[in-house]
């Protein structure tokens, strides 16, 4: 039987710190390949592999057991990519053979998202229960008949076409009681985990030496993807570390962060102390943001059809922001649209700095052609292989076709170039006018509660607005416990001070000061 530790780290305590010194710890024992890390998120994977490739000095490849859950499942199950049901391609061939049943996507919609889509439909509210439910492990007779009816066709589809859905890869490593070979295995995030998830990771812990679970059920914000607290609450360890000093939390800040976690009806509390580090810390009533204060700034809303009005109002403004967090959302990421990518190696040549073939590609691709090359350059473009050693300059590129015009900048940068995005004309002004700040990390960042979890900030300004449907759905314990933990998770990124914005409507009633 493995030796259990349940590691509690409240917010900024440096839980997933302390689980990457285990891995390093780890490498003293035992080899790359005996080490499982599952995360939640690929990041920590990533800075878990890190740690072993530097401590050791292997590769990529001996380290095979640091993964998310799904990329476990991935390589137990050796499966190809064209296998899984969530893709574009398999999801439209399952709409067009079940059209009684068309879905919009095949991922769980993310709880910050409090209504629909217009592309939405009813399908898509049963096909993300049913998935819920099968995350819950909730036996299929205590499913509604509109999900079971779902389930079976989703699943027959499947069946027919050699496929396997995200819950499905869980439940046949389950099934076929399929673990990764590892002597030691540590869990990141574990509060967020569903019952499914759980399950698999007790399996592959059974026949380790030792299993870390690090969490804090206080942060369990993804209820609507079938994670529960108590879960993690519940969890039974041979040894529980409570990491008791926040290096983030002032305690004015931490003070309040306890008025607003103590109204929950299920918590885990832990007597954790502030840090001093950072000033006292300032809970404030702002009409909007204070961006004129030193450092770094959130500005967090519950929903994301409310985080628009900030984006709008910054772009307007010619504020650069972004989402580090969530960087497939590109409304919220000027910086990672082509057309900005396409200007960094713009800007590059303008600076007198070489650039590759790769990057003339993708210079190439958001030009305006006429005005940036001569007749006939875009296929010699076409034809520069990737793997192209050489680096090009300004002549080198004259050579190619470009215009002396362009390569001088003769005109605005959004003469030379195309963006298909609202934040176009931001990304213009800085590029004219500001041009460092495309290479540079966006001091501000936007976003939903949900969408930062994990992040923080000296500053966080939260608008507390709650739509109709959150607000009636709190008189529900469940609800009510989901909307104090995201409001305890908005407060605890911030480490000087927490604004809470004027809004109109509904107000969280635990967002009042």
């Amino acid at each position: 039987m493995p030796k259990v530790y349940k590691i509690i780290g409240p917010p900024g305590c440096g839980k997933t710190e302390y689980l990457l010194r285990q891995v390093e710890r780890a490498c003293d024992k035992y080899f790359p390949k005996d080490i499982g890390v599952v995360s939640y998120t690929v990041a920590s994977v990533s800075e878990a592999r890190g740690r072993i490739e530097k401590k050791l000095n292997v590769g990529y490849k001996e380290i095979p057991n640091v993964r998310t859950i799904h990329s476990h499942c991935f390589n137990l199950l050796r499966l190809k990519k064209e296998a899984v049901m969530e893709t574009s391609k398999n999801i439209k061939a399952f709409n067009e053979e079940h059209p009684s049943y068309r879905i919009t996507g095949g991922v769980l919609k993310n709880n910050d998202i409090d209504t629909p889509s217009d592309e939405e439909n009813e399908n898509d509210r049963i096909y993300t229960q049913m998935q819920i439910l099968r995350s819950k492990m909730i036996p299929l007779d205590a499913w509604p008949v509109e999900c079971r009816d779902f389930y079976s066709a989703w699943t027959n589809f499947m069946t027919e076409n050699d496929f396997i859905d995200f819950n499905g890869m869980l439940e046949e490593c389950i099934e076929r009681e399929l673990s990764p070979a590892i002597k030691i295995l540590m869990v990141d995030e574990a509060q967020d985990l569903p019952a499914l998830q759980t399950t698999l990771i007790k399996q592959w812990g059974a026949e380790c030496d030792s299993v870390l679970w690090a969490g804090d059920s206080n942060q369990a914000i993804f209820r609507f993807a079938g994670s529960d607290p108590n879960n993690f609450i519940n969890l039974k360890a041979d040894r529980v570390i409570p990491l008791e000093q926040s290096y983030r939390l002032s305690p004015g800040i931490l003070g309040q962060s306890l008025k607003i976690i103590n109204q929950a009806y299920i918590k885990e509390l832990v007597n954790f102390r502030a840090t001093n580090e950072y000033g006292p810390g300032q809970i404030l009533f702002m009409r909007q943001p204070d961006l004129s204060l030193p450092g770094t700034h959130m500005i967090l809303c519950r929903c994301n059809f409310q985080v628009k009005k900030y984006v709008s109002i910054l772009r307007k403004a010619n504020i650069l922001f972004a989402n580090q967090y969530r960087k497939e959302d590109k409304s919220w990421n000027p910086l990672e649209l082509d057309g900005t990518q396409s200007i960094r190696v713009y800007l590059k040549i303008l600076k007198g700095e070489t650039v590759n073939a790769f990057e003339i590609k993708q210079m190439a691709k958001n030009c305006v052609a006429a005005k940036c090359m001569v007749r006939g350059a875009k296929k010699k473009l076409d034809d520069l292989p990737m793997t192209d050693k050489k680096t090009y300059e300004f002549f080198g590129l004259i050579s190619m076709g470009f215009l002396g015009t362009f390569l001088d900048k003769k005109e605005s940068i959004r003469e030379y170039f195309k963006i298909a995005s609202n934040s176009s004309d931001l990304v213009y002004y800085m590029a004219d006018n500001d041009p460092d700040k495309l290479f540079e990390t966006p001091q501000i960042t936007v976003g939903t509660i949900h969408s930062v979890k994990g992040g923080e900030s000296d500053h966080v300004w939260i608008d507390p607005g709650l739509t109709y449907k959150i607000r009636n759905a709190i008189k529900d314990p469940d609800s009510w416990d989901d909307e104090v933990r995201i409001a305890y998770v908005g407060v605890t990124r911030a480490r000087r001070t927490v604004g809470i914005l004027s809004t109109k409507g509904y107000k969280n009633p635990f967002l009042e000061i």
